[in-house]
């Protein structure tokens, strides 16, 4: 198995389990009302560790993945794939061109890619209550940027660097 194939299964088979964890769970890992977006947290921390087209599969796997099991009845289903593959080739994009393997960004990539997701969607979307809304996505944001910084520890020491984006 090459590296490549090992490193986007391994990053796959984290926001798979993310997401088992996630629905049978993070319901009960409420704090203060917010709760925790496991498979978008895996996928953005996995698209950190990864070049561009790598972060891109794993945002619309995630994508995928997460839609399939919690989409709205009427729509959404593609507003999920489409908002989280935007948010993973972006992140993966500025991990190859601006910033490598930086454990001190994955608290920031962790909050601006929740709400990135999340705005996406709403345009895409639109819910009733706005205001509650908000609430929930500044709350579930900061989670998602706590839960980052293990998360990215733990992806990074189970998925091995990335040689290709290392610097010399």
């Amino acid at each position: 198995m090459t590296p490549y194939t090992r490193r986007l299964l391994t990053i796959v088979g984290a926001f798979v389990v993310a997401a088992l964890f996630q629905m049978t769970a993070a319901s009960n890992l409420l704090v203060f009302g917010a709760q925790v977006d496991l498979p978008l947290c895996a996928a953005i921390v996995g698209s950190m560790l990864c070049d561009v087209n790598t972060a891109s599969a794993v945002g619309f796997a995630s994508g995928v993945l997460t839609a399939s099991l919690a989409a709205p009845p009427v729509s959404g289903f593609g507003s999920i794939v489409v908002s989280r593959t935007i948010v993973c080739f972006l992140i993966g994009w500025l991990e190859a061109r601006i910033v490598r393997d930086s454990a001190l960004l994955a608290p920031l990539f962790g909050v601006l890619g929740t709400v990135s997701c999340a705005v996406m969607f709403f345009a895409f979307d639109p819910q009733k209550d706005t205001s509650h809304w908000t609430i929930v996505l500044v709350g579930s944001s900061l989670y998602n940027g706590v839960v980052a910084i293990p998360l990215f520890y733990i992806m990074r020491r189970i998925a091995g660097r990335d040689e290709s984006t290392a610097l010399a």
